[in-house]
């Protein structure tokens, strides 16, 4: 029995480790914290060389990276159908992160085209339609 109840217990430790080792706080834009994925951990990402910058995915039609020392996210839009580069960037963002379309609301992010302007997230509250 005691050889039961031991197993019981480091599985359940592991359980909640593996649950928790796997996320990672960054600073939210209400002054808390969203618990991400931990791309650090899991994912292919490529620093830039010389910063600490993190690049999460750099496709075609769409790019994302992530500053510590501003604990933001950035996406950055491509290519000639911009509507679609944002619907794949937002849910790459989401699948990446494991997070729901709220929390992506919470976190600090710039989603936007170089040199145009600023949209934010379609499903957010502050989210604009692109040009």
């Amino acid at each position: 029995m005691k050889k039961k109840h031991i197993i019981t217990v480091l599985l359940s430790f592991f359980l909640v480790f593996t649950m928790t080792a796997c996320k990672r706080p960054v600073e939210s834009n209400d002054n808390g914290y969203v618990m991400v994925e931990d791309f650090y951990f899991f994912q292919t990402t490529t620093i830039i060389k010389g910063t600490d910058i993190r690049i999460l995915k750099n496709e075609k039609n769409y790019g994302i990276e992530f500053q510590p020392k501003s604990q933001r996210f950035f996406i950055d839009l491509k290519g000639n159908n911009l509507q679609l580069a944002r619907n794949e960037a937002e849910k790459e963002l989401i699948k990446s992160l494991n997070i729901t379309q709220k929390e992506a609301c919470r976190l600090k992010l710039n989603l936007g085209i170089q040199g145009v302007g600023q949209y934010g997230l379609s499903f957010c509250p502050d989210g604009k339609p692109l040009p």
